[in-house]
């Protein structure tokens, strides 16, 4: 289990991997250098207001409660009460904004993206401690994977319309499972009798 930094964490950590896609080893021509790029964590309406620099905006659009761990049983020691952590994935929208609005420069910076992202599928527990002073997430037990989403045209349009957004080049990642525990204090009901039954043979 992880703490209430754990949301915030996952997203530093997404942003921490995206930001190398400024360091492409590939030589390419002025024209295509990717090495402006920020990242940015903004809703779709405000993202890409620089067009004189390449972007790429990182925005969590949804968060669902994850059906499998949904009821996870928490061990605990005799007598102690404690509720079960709440079990989350995160729906995140990449969305690239080229610079100068150049459609195949969009097209470089989508590819990269999606590279590096599928090359951290699995967020190392290293990065994820560096991204944000003071969470846990890399101390659960399980580990926080990235998967990509197959949205369908009508999903597409209901995102983008929600924002009043005109769409631009992106794809959806789910990124799960973040558990963060509950900062309630452990209560423990005192045991006031202990049965001990023998049982004859």
């Amino acid at each position: 289990m992880s703490n209430h930094l754990s949301i915030a964490a996952v997203t530093a950590s997404l942003r921490d991997v995206l930001s190398a896609v400024a360091n492409d080893p590939l030589p390419v021509a002025a024209a295509y250098s990717l090495a402006d790029t920020q990242i940015s964590l903004l809703p779709p309406d405000r993202a890409g207001q620089n067009g004189g620099r390449n972007e790429i905006n990182l925005f969590l659009y949804q968060t669902q409660h994850n059906a499998a761990l949904r009821n996870l049983e928490v061990r605990t020691q005799p007598g102690e009460l404690r509720p079960p952590p709440v079990a989350l994935n995160l729906l995140y929208l990449v969305t690239v904004h080229p610079r100068n609005d150049d459609e195949l420069l969009g097209h470089l910076l989508l590819g990269r993206a999606v590279a590096l992202l599928h090359e951290h599928a699995c967020l190392p527990r290293d990065r994820i401690a560096q991204a944000l002073p003071l969470n846990d997430l890399h101390e659960q037990t399980e580990r926080v994977r990235l998967f990509p989403l197959s949205l369908s045209t009508e999903e597409l349009f209901r995102i983008w319309s929600s924002f009043g957004a005109k769409y631009r080049l992106s794809m959806a990642y789910q990124a799960e499972v973040v558990l963060i525990d509950s900062a309630k204090p452990k209560q423990f009901v005192p045991i006031t009798q202990r049965t001990i039954r023998v049982v004859q043979p």
